[in-house]
């Protein structure tokens, strides 16, 4: 096979991923993307059991789908997920930070001075446990898998190839550009770069926040042989955006359409489009980017005031 052809450049044959918030939404469609691409294992970490067993029976096309009951704000939750992780696989090439929550809503186009009122009703308890699991969590989750990502580096390593980069030990053969390519993506938002108000400014901020946090990993793991790239998705049906309990049964959604001044391309996003940036990303297709941010907006961010 050429190593020009698209089935070559975005396959995932043999990684080993986690993808954590992976039971509904913008997570199930990354999983689903690894998994019928050629991920050996996918585990999808949530807090909600059910879900996840759910989420792995309805999509997973070979079984490769895993669920795994986990709390990114916990570290003894999360030391218990790496645990079995290690003990069933012994690494991972990949992580994926995607868990996320928005909060209470604080946007108000009231004029003054009624928004004032309105936005000191909002509790530091909120700003907390926002920022609490959408920074702190993803940022103790690639902690908490850092040895199991270097683990994945130490594994059988083979030649470099012409491509740009090799391999692991599931099917050597055909996944020589894996070597020394471990990867972390975090799922951020264009809220982070936004400066209009769309839903909630700690979410904005929490966002801001771990977009950074993400360029810092790139540059602080490089001499380690890990990457860390991000995508910024605008508007894609998920529990945030349809609203908790109203997912279909196989926790999938559709959102209407919108006019060209909210979104130029005229839709929110579907599960072909962030397939396509987790695929770019964790396969050889991109692996030669690191510190990357790839928004995901139908053009959304292009008409919004914003400092991306």
């Amino acid at each position: 096979m050429s190593t020009l052809e698209a089935n070559n450049l975005f396959s995932t044959k043999g990684l080993v991923a986690v993808v954590t918030g992976g039971g509904t939404g913008i997570g199930l469609m990354i999983a689903a993307a690894l998994e019928h691409n050629g991920a050996e294992r996918v585990y999808i970490v949530g807090r909600r059991k059910e879900v996840l067993e759910n989420a792995a029976k309805e999509h997973s096309k070979y079984g490769k789908i895993i669920p795994l009951a986990g709390e990114v704000t916990s570290k003894e939750s999360l030391e218990s997920v790496v645990a079995q992780i290690k003990s069933e696989v012994g690494y991972i090439n990949l992580l994926v930070n995607n868990a996320g929550t928005v909060g209470n809503r604080s946007h108000s186009q009231q004029p003054l001075p009624e928004p004032y009122a309105y936005l000191w009703k909002d509790s530091v308890e909120n700003w907390d446990n926002v920022f609490r699991v959408n920074a702190t969590g993803a940022w103790f989750t690639s902690v908490a898998f850092l040895a199991l990502l270097d683990e994945g580096n130490k594994r059988k390593t083979v030649e470099q190839t012409s491509q740009v980069c090799n391999a692991q030990q599931f099917h050597l053969a055909s996944t020589k550009w894996l070597t020394k390519q471990l990867k972390i993506v975090t799922i951020v938002s264009i809220a982070g770069f936004s400066r209009l108000l769309a839903s909630s400014y700690i979410y904005a901020a929490s966002k801001a926040a771990m977009t950074h946090i993400g360029k810092m990993m790139a540059t602080n793991l490089a001499p380690f042989n890990i990457r860390s790239n991000m995508i910024a998705p605008g508007l894609y049906p998920s529990e945030m955006t349809v609203g908790p309990g109203k997912m279909d049964a196989r926790n999938k959604n559709t959102l209407s359409d919108y006019p060209s001044h909210h979104i130029p391309m005229l839709r929110p996003g579907k599960e072909e489009d962030m397939a396509g940036a987790i695929l770019y990303l964790v396969s050889k297709a991109g692996a030669y980017c690191s510190g990357t941010v790839i928004v995901s907006d139908g053009a959304r961010l292009s008409v919004l005031p914003a400092t991306y």
